[in-house]
């Protein structure tokens, strides 16, 4: 086990547009939000896995993956047409294996995501606190 910052992203509304515009459609957004996970990534963090509408990525520190993060996000709005996303990190520890990772660090990662509004942001304590010290909103 070892400590790391779990950032996790999903599409906000992604069954519905499922439903209204087609399995095609949903597809290429997903596999689109993995590009661009991916190309978020600096040194240091890395996609662990797309899990349909989501991404789930690591960062070594609460710092950098409040920066994936926020960099996701940014890539995202200046998609045309791209839904709004929800992230969601936890720093902590997780076993590490295969390639994927698993604890409850990851599973509260992703908690926050579910009940948030659109383009809502939320870290767990560990993350926000780790940034300057304290705890703090994330910029929206």
């Amino acid at each position: 086990m070892r400590n790391s910052t779990f950032v996790f992203v999903d599409l906000v509304g992604f069954a519905a547009a499922t439903e209204t515009h087609g399995d095609e459609l949903a597809a290429r957004l997903a596999i689109r939000l993995a590009d661009i996970a991916d190309g978020a990534c600096q040194p240091g963090d890395r996609l662990v896995k797309s899990i349909g509408d989501a991404v789930l990525c690591l960062s070594d520190s609460p710092e950098t993956g409040l920066r994936l993060a926020a960099a996701i996000v940014q890539a995202t709005t200046l998609e045309p047409s791209f839904p709004a996303v929800r992230t969601g990190l936890h720093h902590g520890t997780a076993v590490h294996r295969r390639g994927d990772v698993f604890g409850s660090s990851v599973n509260l990662a992703c908690r926050p995501a579910d009940p948030l509004a659109l383009g809502a942001r939320s870290a767990s304590s560990s993350p926000r606190s780790a940034e300057r010290g304290r705890a703090r909103r994330l910029p929206q």
